[in-house]
């Protein structure tokens, strides 16, 4: 029995025979990572997600909840899943799969009543949405989220993009930094002052701050010896932090930019030291980066035609939900895979 979190008193809502909702474990981590698979309809590799699944299970704010059929013989099996975060009181449904035999018997709905419960306290809601017209329903019933933005998912590549770095403007070394780029990239590092700016940057753009994600796109991404950068105007007195960009051999962005015009020119650095390969250490060499891809919204005019111009395709499309407007997406490039913006 599940009860609605939202809109005043409980109203307990029945689930199939057999079916159970319960919290989620590591146990679950695997079979749910299959339901997801399963209901893309596509194959999807377990390396490339093990690591931000595990950090969305055990990061502060974090609910995760499977329905599980529990047959009259035979072992119980997850059917679907929901997984939500809180950030400064802003609530995301960062995952949501159910297998599609399963669909329209109430499961979905009770996975998604218990993941609001679970963010009742917070002030807005979103999430990175796919076009599925059954679970858009849901979300605007029950969650109040309301489709604001187209969101693109574009493929092509890294090259194409990476042979656009111009050294005259962003600074990847210091022979770079002599020939007067206003924009200098520094490595990653979890400095309180560096995180102090992030908080900054994201509470600017998106309107709320995400200290646990840096923590691990940093360390996910390579840290200082990664191709991921902060990025400075040593035009501006104190050379502030105006940008940020992750790329990994697991995942590409979030980037974000105080102006939209300089998201190029970020993008091309990156794709720059992804394409040619950093050293993490001494003794080994991390391979080049060679394939990517970059979530972009329907706003951010500048990345689509830049995109687009290079060759690149949309692969996928979806929908940002919300219940307040959007965010300033025209200087941010979402995070993929799609688990967190």
């Amino acid at each position: 029995m599940i009860t609605e979190p939202i809109g005043g008193a409980a109203q307990p809502r029945d689930l199939p025979p057999g079916i159970r909702v319960r919290s989620g474990t590591v146990d679950d981590e695997f079979a749910s990572f299959e339901v997801m698979r399963r209901s893309f309809g596509s194959d999807v590799g377990w390396s490339a997600h093990a690591a931000i699944r595990h950090h969305l299970r055990e990061s502060p704010g974090a609910a995760f909840f499977v329905a599980e059929e529990q047959p009259r013989f035979g072992a119980a099996r997850v059917v679907g899943y929901a997984r939500s975060l809180v950030r400064d009181a802003h609530w995301m449904l960062t995952e949501f799969f159910l297998i599609p035999s399963w669909s329209g018997r109430g499961i979905g709905t009770a996975l998604l009543r218990a993941c609001l419960n679970s963010g009742r306290a917070a002030r807005s809601r979103f999430i990175l949405a796919s076009e599925d017209r059954s679970a858009d329903a849901l979300y605007i019933r029950h969650a109040l989220l309301l489709p604001r933005m187209p969101m693109m998912l574009f493929t092509g590549p890294l090259a194409s993009l990476a042979n656009q770095w111009r050294p005259d403007r962003v600074a990847l070394s210091d022979a770079d930094a002599h020939a007067g780029a206003p924009l200098v990239a520094e490595p990653m590092v979890p400095e309180p002052h560096v995180l102090d700016a992030l908080d900054v940057l994201d509470r600017g753009t998106l309107g709320y701050a995400r200290r646990p994600e840096h923590l691990f796109w940093m360390q996910d991404s390579g840290g200082p010896h990664g191709a991921s950068r902060l990025f400075r105007d040593v035009t501006l007195p104190g050379s502030p932090i105006v940008a940020y960009g992750y790329i990994g051999p697991n995942a590409s962005g979030p980037i974000l930019t105080i102006g939209a015009g300089m998201q190029p020119d970020i993008v091309a650095a990156l794709c720059r030291r992804a394409q040619d390969g950093v050293r993490p250490h001494a003794g080994g060499q991390q391979a080049p980066i060679n394939e990517t891809h970059w979530a972009v919204a329907g706003t951010n005019e500048v990345m689509l035609r830049w995109l687009l111009g290079a060759g690149w395709r949309i692969g996928f499309q979806y929908l940002y939900m919300s219940s307040h407007d959007a965010p300033h997406f025209e200087r941010y490039v979402c995070c993929t895979p799609l688990y967190v913006m």
